[in-house]
């Protein structure tokens, strides 16, 4: 079975676009999500006593998915956009928003 190329001059049934801010929401839920993991790796070969350091980054890491989410809840009100990563940046940084705060009430209790 042949498959057809598809042409960049081809007919386009909308002229909606990606925005810019959504895409990098979603750029930056994805490095934090990517970082955290790190950290955590980090964390767990340490056998939990890695330091002040790792616990600026996972603060620094909180910050930035909070300018995610921020970014991500700007994109979605503009208008004749195409709404697929801001909704993942919007997503991707409000679920580890909440991870980061169950992270810090398991540490407080």
């Amino acid at each position: 079975m042949i498959k057809k190329k598809r042409k960049k001059d081809g007919l386009h049934l909308t002229d909606k676009k990606h925005p810019k801010q959504g895409i990098a929401s979603t750029i930056l839920g994805l490095l934090s999500l990517v970082l955290f993991l790190v950290l955590c790796i980090l964390s767990g070969q340490a056998g939990g006593n890695a330091g002040i350091w790792i616990g600026i980054w996972g603060v620094v890491l909180a910050v930035i998915n909070i300018w995610g989410f921020v970014l991500g809840m700007i994109s979605l009100k503009l208008e004749n956009i195409r709404q697929l990563f801001p909704s993942l940046g919007v997503i991707i940084n409000g679920l580890m928003v909440l991870m980061y705060l169950v992270i810090y009430i398991i540490g407080t209790a």
